[in-house]
């Protein structure tokens, strides 16, 4: 991968996950970079390790699906009748 490229490529991830702008990151050591994106780790839920049946299957438990989405129906129909795109 070329500089330019990686460069470009941690730019967009420090500025997605760390809200740094281009000078922000551009004055920023490798060191640094590396410990701001490296903090993310630390948070919980944020190992990056694969979610497992059970913790599925625990996730499913605590927020089933179900019809309140359909609630949002009749109010866009209505928004819909008074003219609004939404």
């Amino acid at each position: 991968m070329s500089f330019a490229r990686a460069a470009r490529r941690l730019a967009g991830q420090a500025g997605f996950l760390l809200s740094w702008r281009p000078d922000e990151f551009w004055r920023a050591t490798p060191d640094g970079l590396a410990d701001a994106l490296g903090a993310w780790r630390d948070l919980p839920g944020m190992s990056g390790d694969a979610l497992d049946r059970e913790a599925f299957n625990r996730l499913m438990e605590l927020h089933p699906d179900d019809a309140r989405h359909e609630l949002i129906r009749p109010d866009r129909e209505a928004k819909r009748d008074r003219g609004s795109p939404y």
